[in-house]
This record gives C-alpha cells, structure tokens and sequence, in this order.
C-alpha cells in the first residue's frame, strides 16, 4: 500500500494526460537498440518506424497556427531519447516532403552531431557568439531537405545563449 502511494511516476498514457490535460500526439515503441540510430525509414515497416510516421501526420494536423514551423523536443532526464526522437522525426517529415533544420540546443551534452555523423565544430554557439553567420553553420545531411544546426562549441554560458535575444531572432528566421 505504501509502495504504491509514494509512487509518483506516471506509468500509462492515461495517468499523463489527466495530469497534463493534453491529448498524447503519439507514442513511439521501445527498440532492442539503446543506442543513438536513425530509423532505416526506407526498409520495411518496422513498429517504430510507423510509430514516426503515424507521430509525423498528427504533428502535421494539429489544429494549430498554421505559421507556427517550430517543433521543440524536451525531457526531465538525459538519456530519455531526445536525440532519436528529433532525428528521426526529422527524417520522417523531409521525407514527406518538407524542408526541415533540426538545431541542436543541447550545449552540455550535444548528440544530434553523433546521430547525423557530422562534424560539431561550429554551430548553435558558434551563431549566438557571432563568431558565423547561419549559412556557415548549418550542415546538409544525407537525407534530402534535411540540414542540421550542430550545437557547436561549448561556450562558458549555455543558459544565457540560449535565453538571449540572438536565439529568439534565430528562431524566428
């Protein structure tokens, strides 16, 4: 009895949504593999691959401003699968057709980097710094109408970058 009052973890998309108050847009099954991968989105129809797309197409349908080309992905704790879900989600809406730049902002502990296999060198920081300009950060990955803003180097003051005017023009554009 006492195990199961104190148990404040949240185990079913029913308990989420009646904290919440919000509609769950989709669910994505667990995979054997634990480590950072990009769904093989061309071969086969594995769960999680249509988990992505099926996630793709009500992201896509919201009733929502149709302006709005902003998706953020976030989560209490590190290792949650931020990085595979932004990755692949990416990759399920260029695939649809869409231009999509996937922006790294995890200064601390990047990974989109490693997921895309690209170099981290400049970026994010790099921008916000003023050190580039947009054009000369963004990287083009292998898939077709998907770039990629690495978080760049880590600079002394990752909060304040990401809270400064620069970033919130950055998103804008």
């Amino acid at each position: 009895f006492l195990v199961d009052n104190l148990d404040t973890r949240m185990h079913s998309i029913d308990q989420i949504e009646s904290v919440t108050q919000l509609p769950t847009v989709g669910t994505i099954p667990s995979s054997k593999y634990n480590n950072l991968q990009i769904a093989r989105l061309n071969n086969g129809s594995y769960p999680q691959i249509e988990a992505f797309r099926r996630l793709r197409t009500n992201l896509v349908t919201l009733d929502r401003d149709p302006d709005a080309n902003v998706i953020m992905v976030t989560s209490a704790q590190r290792g949650e699968g931020k990085s595979t879900v932004i990755a692949n989600l990416a990759v399920a809406l260029a695939q649809s057709g869409r231009t999509v730049v996937v922006v790294d902002c995890d200064m601390r502990l990047p990974a989109i980097h490693k997921v895309f296999e690209l170099p981290n060198k400049r970026g994010l920081t790099s921008i916000l710094t003023k050190d580039v300009e947009v054009e000369e950060a963004i990287l083009n990955s292998v898939f077709p109408r998907l770039t990629v803003l690495t978080s760049g180097p880590l600079p002394p003051n990752p909060t304040e970058l990401l809270g400064s005017a620069q970033m919130v023009e950055l998103v804008e554009d």
